[in-house]
């Protein structure tokens, strides 16, 4: 027998993480065997050749399993030269399945029977043994210690656990309630995990959480703001003092603060969101640091196109778009749907499709308005 070496494990479950590439040889196994033998109990021929001889392969094995179902992962096939078994891309593929913590490869010698040599003596071949360490299954999850009605909510809604016990499954689940807890306030929650030792091949996995105080937002500041002002945006924001402060509804509020800076010219604004626990780490600060930059201003307005109305007909709409005035997304948006429509009402539709051209040094945006056939 030869150990070709390809090897990948998991040596424990609390590490949590797979260890990759060659392992050294693996543990010696009785190996010579007829083709056409019984299979032991703990093995599976996934795939045999019986006019295989010398270096080709004879049969293909999976040792330490009873599945059948694992021979689909298997690319190797007998009958064909050893040479050629795609060996290191079949451990690989074994391994993804997430059935097994071990995964070795040894080349063993199969003996042909009947004999058919000269003086009949028994010809070999080789066997590609693939030997396994299969995980126990997953007999039960369950989660202790979270009292909240909307984290035990999105407890509910998780899918189904794994089938085998995989160490980076239990990690990504732990990792999933750590930010459930999270996202609905409770920012220090701790979460643990044990796994009973396995029993008749399962095992059942516990999570268990510590909630602490739930935090929730102390005040909101927008320090840096000089041209906008805060009224402009407050309405439209996700967060408020007393409640939580979800990164989804940061996220969101740090759109809705440019967006309306941006609607008054600051289109080079940026805007970094910060959090900011207090002492006693009851209440957090939300602030969102501003950084506002030049405004810009419309430079020209003009519209062209096929099928283009006569100048007069589009003064009442250009009239909120004023050479001169703070640039306004909502404003060209505005005035892009009121020429559609006016298009609409004289029987020629168009699309409109805005072009603008930017000037850095003049702080100008030129507006063309594009009318577009359907």
């Amino acid at each position: 027998m030869r150990a070709l070496g390809f090897a990948i494990g998991v040596s424990c479950v609390a590490c949590g993480a797979a260890s990759e590439g060659a392992q050294g040889p693996a543990t010696e196994t009785n190996s010579s065997a007829a083709v056409g033998a019984k299979a032991p109990a703990d093995e599976v021929v996934c795939n045999a050749s019986l006019r295989a001889r010398g270096s080709n392969v004879r049969r293909v094995i999976i040792r330490g399993t009873t599945s059948r179902e694992v021979c689909a992962s298997i690319r190797t096939m007998a009958g064909r030269p050893e040479g050629d078994a795609p060996i290191e891309a079949d451990v690989r593929a074994l391994f993804g399945t997430g059935r097994f913590d071990d995964v070795a490869v040894n080349e063993e010698e199969a003996v042909v029977d009947p004999p058919s040599g000269a003086d009949g003596a028994r010809e070999k071949a080789v066997d590609i043994v693939f030997v396994v360490k299969e995980r126990a299954r997953i007999s039960k999850v369950d989660v202790t210690g979270v009292n909240d009605p909307a984290v035990l909510k999105r407890i509910e809604e998780l899918p189904e656990p794994a089938v085998w016990l995989d160490p980076s499954w239990i990690h990504i689940r732990a990792s999933w309630l750590t930010f459930a807890l999270e996202e609905e306030g409770f920012r220090h929650a701790k979460v643990s995990f044990d796994v009973t030792p396995p029993k008749n091949g399962t095992s059942a996995v516990h999570f268990a959480v510590t909630e602490g105080p739930r935090v929730t937002v102390g005040a909101l500041k927008f320090p840096g703001l000089k041209v906008a002002k805060e009224e402009m945006f407050r309405e439209r924001l996700a967060l408020a003092p007393g409640q939580i402060a979800p990164r989804d509804a940061i996220e969101h509020d740090a759109f809705v603060v440019s967006a309306a800076l941006y609607d008054v010219g600051l289109i080079d604004c940026r805007v970094r969101p910060d959090v900011t626990e207090s002492a006693d780490k009851k209440t957090v600060d939300v602030v969102f640091n501003v950084e506002e930059g030049p405004v810009y201003k419309l430079g020209s307005i003009s519209i062209t196109g096929e099928g283009k109305l006569a100048d007069g007909a589009y003064a009442s709409i250009l009239k909120e778009l004023k050479k001169g005035a703070p640039f306004s997304r909502i404003k060209l948006l505005q005035a892009q749907d009121a020429i559609r429509a006016l298009h609409e009402k004289k029987g020629v539709p168009r699309a409109i499709e805005p072009e603008t051209n930017v000037d850095p040094k003049t702080r100008t945006i030129d507006l063309k308005l594009w009318l577009v056939a359907p």
